[in-house]
């Protein structure tokens, strides 16, 4: 297990820049979005992971910030997603751990995830529910401490496109599509905040 310390004032920095959040770009002296606050003059990922940041979270930070999840205040929910992290990432974890974890959420547990989106369709995705829980077993294996590089990559491929098939299936199914992705998405923040914390 290898903790890191991504920086304990993360969250006074999100309140700090609290009026100034906007979602759509890195911003600048009038604006910023949420990994710039949190990384002063940061304008890509690239100077995320130069302060500390892996660069999965902080891609993923950038993504679920800008992202909409059809709240009744979006930048409020923005701003409570920034400072959930930032108050999770205060403290050591382990994010390989965390990133394993989000994808466990997401493929498999929790809400919306993959194979919960295909369960909703009635066609045969036995092919696509094999594929996911492959790779879900082993993510499991890898938080465990086992190596299962090689076995990943074979299986990562088809757990990719089956993942795709899911999120087409939760569209079919879903009396309004465009909820359904919103709703994904503001599963995907919850699920994130949950594993940093777990990890």
């Amino acid at each position: 297990m290898h903790t890191t310390l991504i920086d304990p004032t993360a969250a006074a920095k999100i309140e700090a820049a609290r009026p100034k959040l906007k979602a759509g770009s890195w911003g600048g002296a009038e604006t910023v979005c949420m990994m710039s606050a949190l990384v002063s003059g940061a304008d890509s990922t690239d100077a995320c992971v130069t302060a500390g940041w892996p660069k999965w979270l902080a891609e993923l930070n950038v993504s679920l910030f800008d992202t909409h999840v059809v709240a009744k205040d979006e930048n409020a929910a923005r701003y409570q997603f920034a400072l959930d992290v930032a108050n999770a990432v205060q403290v050591p974890r382990d994010y390989d751990k965390a990133r394993d974890l989000f994808l466990i959420a997401r493929l498999d547990t929790g809400e919306h995830s993959a194979l919960k989106s295909l369960a909703l369709v009635d066609r045969d995705w036995s092919q696509q529910r094999e594929a996911i829980e492959t790779v879900v077993a082993l993510l499991h294996r890898r938080i465990a401490g086992e190596d299962v590089a090689a076995e990943m990559n074979a299986a990562r491929a088809a757990a990719d496109a089956a993942a795709y098939a899911a999120a087409d299936a939760a569209a079919d199914a879903a009396a309004d599509a465009a909820y359904a992705a919103y709703a994904a998405r503001a599963a995907a923040r919850a699920d994130l905040i949950e594993a940093i914390k777990q990890s």
